[in-house]
């Protein structure tokens, strides 16, 4: 599980860094600019996106810094109801990951 929170870091940072490009790219080439972020739907589904990475950010700090040291103790955590939330946030993440990848980005 420790090694797996720093991997997690990682991942995540690079997450955000490759869909803000993406995201910046797609509104650009479409002539939206950053305008495009609230008065389109693509860029309120990236909004949206962004929203659900920063929780997941969240959650991820929660796990580290709170539960982590409570299972390296081995005392007993809400380790599965956190885990049973993360998966479900991921799960809006990816759903919206697609909605974009089939989205027109002026509309």
């Amino acid at each position: 599980l420790p090694r797996y929170s720093k991997l997690a870091t990682g991942a995540i940072v690079l997450v955000a860094v490759s869909g803000v490009f993406n995201g910046g790219t797609e509104l650009t080439t479409a002539g939206a600019g950053l305008g495009g972020l609230i008065g389109t739907g693509y860029g309120r589904i990236v909004l949206l996106k962004a929203v659900l990475l920063v929780l997941l950010a969240a959650l991820g700090g929660h796990a580290r810094f709170r539960l982590l040291p409570l299972v390296e103790r081995h005392r007993r955590t809400a380790l599965i109801t956190w885990a049973a939330v993360e998966v479900g946030v991921m799960g809006a993440a990816y759903g919206l990951g697609a909605v974009l990848a089939r989205a027109p980005v002026l509309t």
